[in-house]
């Protein structure tokens, strides 16, 4: 699902509902398929989403503020 045109979305929409416990599951996935999916464009989209939450989770500046 994490390469696939539409299914990523679902994915990335996963991640930003999920809670801490399906988001460390969600990570872990990701996380153990890096390799593979930086060779899909929508793959790299799930990658980057991954980033952006990761760093507002962490409270980073300028990152985006956590999801409830």
């Amino acid at each position: 699902m994490m390469t696939h045109q539409y299914a990523n979305y679902v994915v990335q929409k996963m991640i930003e509902v999920a809670v801490e416990r399906q988001f460390n599951v969600i990570m872990d996935v990701v996380i153990r398929n890096k390799g593979m999916l930086v060779n899909y464009t929508h793959g790299r989209h799930v990658i980057t989403h991954v980033e952006r939450l990761i760093n507002a989770r962490a409270g980073f500046p300028g990152s985006l503020p956590p999801t409830p």
